[in-house]
């Protein structure tokens, strides 16, 4: 009966290591499964953020080309514009006899000079 009971412990000892391993075995598989998905969600991710990049590149390019675009569009001022400031500064500073005003714009003045050169 001793031999028994020792055999039943046995078979028990034998068993709670068998199940332990299988658990762990068990435990191991859903590590390295949990890993792959870690590992592919990273993937995924570091893609996501690649293009993410590669798009804010893009964008700050197209964005560098539209201030481009607009400071070409600003120095383009049509000759009317110039002409119309021009004008109008011109009657603003002018004094009213003939002499005095050949003496003032005579090339002194820098905003008419700016705006006499823009004509040429």
């Amino acid at each position: 009966m001793e031999q028994n009971d020792q055999l039943d412990r046995k078979v028990q000892e034998l068993t709670a290591d068998f199940t332990a391993a299988g658990v762990r075995k068990d435990t191991a598989a859903e590590q390295r499964a949990v890993q792959q998905r870690l590992i592919e969600k990273r993937r995924r991710l570091e893609e996501a953020m690649a293009a993410s990049f590669e798009r804010l590149g893009e964008l700050e390019r197209l964005e560098g080309e539209r201030q481009r675009q607009a400071r070409q569009q600003e120095s383009r001022v049509p000759v009317e514009v110039f002409r119309d400031t021009l004008v109008a500064h011109y009657a603003a500073v002018t004094p009213d006899n003939d002499e005095e005003e050949d003496d003032v714009h005579r090339g002194r003045c820098p905003k008419c000079r700016r705006a006499i050169s823009s004509f040429t």
